[in-house]
């Protein structure tokens, strides 16, 4: 949503965004009135009366561009594009080899109705599997790579929250096992043993939160971490905004909108040393392996306890995230509508 805002704000692209359920519609992203969104009402993904309403709206407006996402919901708006013989702009956001077989299985075969297909990093399309590869290959479909972008602005724009008075790390993050909670809960274990004021800060919610709340009380270490839960974008950046650095320990990332945030409020970052990271987080983060938490611990506790090292993340950080800037990443979309129309 906050894309759609920007492309038309920045670009002369008119856009609409249809949202398949009603509580699809975010109400925490600025300048909502300048796109049109449309809810379909679904109760279900297989909902067919909104699917209908979707091919009723294809066919009833001039619609020249449809930009899918991946997975169940972007297949099937590739199909029904296809069916209304409209150009169509198709990104994947995730892994590939971090998706389940039937979520590739479902995805997959779709991939190929697109005019093009993007990636949003060189990772995510590296990650296609081999039958994914050829078959785009042999139906001549393009791809493209067109990094995420993040509002700058309205992240240096927060207040900071009141993280209390040591050391204070965050990681935002959905609780599910590709994003390995557990190893960073055990690294901050470590860590506090160096500094023992220090608190680790999860905002989310998931599948995985049970566990890793369980493994928290195992660890004896629950005066040190705090669960925020899903909250709105804004307190997200006003957790970062109080925070002395940022941590995730993701297996695997398409893009990682969370760290470049982070990045953007200038907070010194230990991430997974992970293909990804090394394409988007480059040497502004201190990269470690996501399967040691010893090691991830130690750096940890490095950033909190290294004045100049913690200050020379942060710059590096914050120069880091002027290449993702927002309206960087709505050109570049624009520029991909405007190519297929053009052919």
């Amino acid at each position: 949503m906050e894309l759609a805002v920007v492309l038309a704000r920045e670009t002369d692209t008119d856009v609409t965004v249809v949202a398949f359920y009603d509580d699809d519609q975010p109400s925490d992203v600025p300048g909502l009135e300048a796109v049109d969104v449309v809810t379909l009402g679904a109760d279900s993904r297989f909902d067919t009366a909104a699917f209908r309403a979707l091919w009723a709206l294809l066919r009833g407006r001039r619609v020249d561009v449809i930009h899918t996402h991946d997975n169940f919901l972007g297949s099937a708006g590739r199909v029904l594009g296809a069916a209304a013989r409209t150009r169509m702009v198709d990104t994947e956001h995730r892994a590939h080899d971090s998706m389940t077989t039937l979520q590739n299985l479902v995805n997959g075969p779709t991939l190929p109705l697109a005019s093009v297909v993007v990636g949003n990093s060189q990772t995510t399309l590296d990650s296609f599997g081999r039958a994914e590869r050829i078959l785009l290959r042999a139906t001549r479909t393009p791809t493209r790579v067109v990094h995420n972008g993040v509002d700058t602005e309205r992240v240096r724009a927060a207040t900071p929250a009141d993280l209390g008075d040591g050391p204070a790390v965050v990681c935002a993050a959905r609780f599910a096992p590709v994003k390995n909670h557990e190893t960073l809960v055990r690294a901050f274990a470590q860590t506090l043993t160096d500094v023992p004021d220090a608190q680790l800060v999860l905002a989310g919610d998931g599948p995985r939160r049970p566990a890793v709340e369980s493994l928290v009380a195992d660890l004896d270490i629950k005066d040190a971490v705090r669960f925020v839960g899903s909250v709105p974008r804004e307190c997200v950046y006003e957790l970062y905004a109080g925070a002395d650095a940022f941590a995730v320990a993701s297996r695997a990332e398409g893009f990682c909108v969370a760290a470049v945030e982070a990045m953007a409020a200038g907070l010194p970052v230990v991430a997974s040393d992970i293909p990804v990271f090394h394409e988007v987080l480059g040497e502004a983060a201190a990269l470690v392996d996501p399967t040691d938490p010893a090691a991830f611990g130690s750096q940890l506790g490095d950033v909190l306890t290294m004045p100049d090292l913690a200050a020379q993340l942060g710059d590096a950080s914050a120069e880091r995230a002027e290449a993702f800037r927002i309206e960087r990443t709505a050109r570049e979309y624009a520029a991909v509508y405007d190519d297929i129309l053009c052919e």
